[in-house]
């Protein structure tokens, strides 16, 4: 009888567990997700990201400039499948583990609660294993068969060729479309299509990031000008519409154009549109948010126009930069880049003397050129 009535608990306890697992699960795969869209940031937040704050944009190297973001909820869909992840496993632990579990979630509850109220910053904890570097040996017959790209191409043994374009395409190519662009000249058809495809993704994403960027950045301006001082006079003005992001993209946007404009992939019609977008965004950034130009954005764009044979634009670029950087190299060697290419001796000369009379640390190639017109 005492039997019994032990196994008509043990039953209740399982089933009333069961029930619990179940609530759980429903919980935080649909009334959860419910009650978080009552919280959601208004439509701005929603479109940038809520994770950039006022000083992120305030950058000191090239190092501090991220890479180009777009606005996207892409951190959004990560939490709420990272969530979903989470009710899914809790409650197959709750079934397995009846009681125990539930016990165990709880106390780590009340311990959080108790001591930890503020919420802790993992910023620095990984557990992704993407993020790790593993160590392992080398496989030494694939690098014995790395050459460089322009070597590759003069390879007569087709097959050869085009295991070898493969490898290199699996990697990331960002930064190598110029040698890419090399295989559209290989007797190999096979090889030319392949180099073909890649390039032609990687400009048409290239095209589509720029245009939604450039749009976003001259929507926020429009947008902030529109602000009028009659409007701000009001008292329920909300001062938090004079934030904007903008600057974030508009210094990204500088950085991601230079990396592809410098590897001369484009039509010459179409590096003079980016360099113009360059220099436009970044007349955006020097009227309205000078302190996030640095000497590097000062580089690029003078660069990219230098190219593009803007040398107007150019020159006003380069005058720029020796004014609001005047113990840089680039103050100097901007300049007599320009005055080289459109021969200008004299001003080539008295930049050169300039440089010569001044603190800054010269680098190996200009002290050579230096010493070559002294």
């Amino acid at each position: 009888m005492a039997m019994t009535n032990n196994l008509k608990l043990v039953l209740i306890i399982l089933l009333i567990n069961a029930v619990f697992a179940v609530l759980y699960l429903i919980y935080g795969l649909i009334l959860r997700p419910r009650f978080k869209v009552l919280n959601k940031p208004p439509g701005k937040e929603r479109a940038v990201g809520a994770e950039f704050v006022d000083d992120d944009y305030k950058m000191v190297s090239e190092d501090d400039v991220p890479d180009l973001m777009l606005p996207e909820e892409k951190v959004d869909k990560y939490n709420k499948t990272h969530d979903r992840r989470r009710y899914v496993m809790l409650f197959v632990v709750f079934l397995l583990f009846p009681v125990a579990s539930e016990c165990m979630v709880f106390l780590s509850w009340i311990l959080q609660k108790l001591f930890f109220r503020d919420p802790v910053d993992l910023s620095d904890v990984v557990f992704d294993k993407s993020q790790k570097r593993p160590m392992h040996r080398g496989d030494e017959e694939r690098e014995r068969n790395l050459v460089p790209l322009e070597e590759a191409l003069a390879v007569t043994d087709f097959r050869s060729l085009r295991s070898l374009m493969l490898n290199i395409l699996k990697g990331d190519i960002t930064q190598s479309l110029s040698h890419v662009m090399m295989a559209l000249d290989s007797d190999d058809s096979e090889t030319a299509h392949y180099a073909a495809s890649v390039l032609s993704d990687e400009l048409n994403d290239f095209r589509s990031n720029v245009q939604a960027v450039y749009t976003y950045i001259k929507s926020e301006i429009e947008r902030l000008d529109s602000l009028t001082d009659v409007d701000r006079d009001d008292p329920d003005f909300d001062v938090s519409e004079l934030k904007s992001d903008y600057p974030l993209f508009a210094s990204a946007l500088i950085k991601y154009i230079a990396a592809f404009v410098s590897q001369r992939v484009f039509t010459e019609m179409e590096e003079a549109t980016y360099g113009q977008t360059m220099a436009e965004v970044g007349d955006i950034l020097f009227e309205r948010n000078k302190e996030v130009l640095t000497v590097h954005h000062y580089r690029w764009i003078t660069e990219a126009l230098l190219i593009t044979d803007d040398f107007e634009t150019c020159e006003k670029w380069a005058i720029r930069a020796a004014v609001e950087y005047p113990h840089e190299m680039f103050a100097y060697t901007g300049r007599i880049k320009l005055y080289f290419k459109t021969g200008r001796r004299q001003q080539f000369l008295e930049v050169l003397e300039d440089l010569k009379r001044s603190d800054v640390v010269v680098d190996r190639e200009t002290l050579e050129l230096i010493r070559a017109f002294s």
